[in-house]
């Protein structure tokens, strides 16, 4: 079975569920860096971020993500990527959002490839 979340869902989802696999697009691996980084930020919500950091991640780890990303930094994540040993694809021009009819293209190309090299059946 396939579930598509953001990682967001994935952290705030039901603690039991284990994660086999993941695949990740463009995602914010470190939410406490991001929103340090921010000119503002709301309170409450970095409270919630700093007192339910990721404490467990032993799922093989796919992610995506643009050349440039003016959404998230390069910086925010990179502790993680390093930590987890995750494998990391980068779309040359490629956006923070995938939208356009090439960056769908290669989206779909690279979750084909990697379903078919590395993931669960």
């Amino acid at each position: 079975m396939r579930i598509e979340l953001n990682i967001g869902s994935l952290l705030i989802g039901e603690k039991s569920e284990k994660v086999e696999q993941a695949l990740l697009v463009s995602p914010i691996l470190d939410m406490k860096r991001f929103i340090e980084l921010m000119p503002q930020r709301e309170d409450d919500y970095y409270e919630w971020v700093v007192n339910n950091p990721i404490t467990s991640w032993v799922a093989p780890t796919y992610i995506l993500r643009p050349e440039t990303d003016f959404v998230v930094s390069e910086e925010v994540g990179r502790d993680f990527i390093a930590q987890h040993q995750c494998q990391v694809t980068i779309m040359p021009d490629g956006e923070h959002w995938f939208h356009t009819p090439e960056q769908l293209a290669f989206l779909k190309a690279w979750e084909e490839k990697t379903i078919e090299k590395h993931c669960i059946k």
